[in-house]
C-alpha cells in the first residue's frame, strides 16, 4: 500500500525528530541514526564510523516502520553472527496503531532491541 503525500510528509517528519533526538550529543565513533524512506514508511540505519574518520564505514538496517494491512507496524532486523541482515521481525509488544508511539518506540527503545 503506498502512502499517500501527506502521510509520507508526516512519517518522514516524525523520523528526521527521532534521528535528531538520538544523534544529540552523541560522539561520532558510537554511531549516527539516520532512515530514508520507502514506499510504505521509513527504514531506520546506523551509521558506524572508523574511529578516526568523519566519514561512514557502514550502514546497518535497524528498523523499519511501515503500514501494513492498514495499520502502522514496527519492525526489527534480525542478523546473524556475522551481522548480515536476514529478516525482519515484528517488534515483541503489540503497541497500538499509532504512528507516533512506534516512533516513541524507536527514538527510546526502551528494551535495548533497536539501538
Amino acid at each position: 500500500m503506498v502512502l499517500s503525500e501527506l502521510e509520507q510528509h508526516q512519517i518522514n517528519k516524525l523520523a528526521l525528530q527521532v534521528c535528531d533526538s538520538r544523534n544529540h550529543n552523541v560522539p561520532v565513533e558510537i554511531a549516527k541514526v539516520d532512515f530514508v524512506a520507502i514506499e510504505n514508511g521509513v527504514e531506520f540505519l546506523e551509521a558506524c564510523f572508523k574511529l578516526d574518520s568523519t566519514q561512514c564505514d557502514y550502514r546497518l538496517l535497524v528498523a523499519k516502520v511501515v503500514r501494513q494491512d492498514g495499520q502502522w507496524r514496527l519492525l526489527l532486523a534480525q542478523r546473524d553472527q556475522h551481522q548480515v541482515f536476514e529478516r525482519w521481525y515484528s517488534y515483541p509488544d503489540t503497541l497500538s496503531n499509532q504512528l507516533h508511539l512506534l516512533m516513541k518506540e524507536v527514538e527510546l527503545d526502551p528494551k535495548g532491541l533497536i539501538w
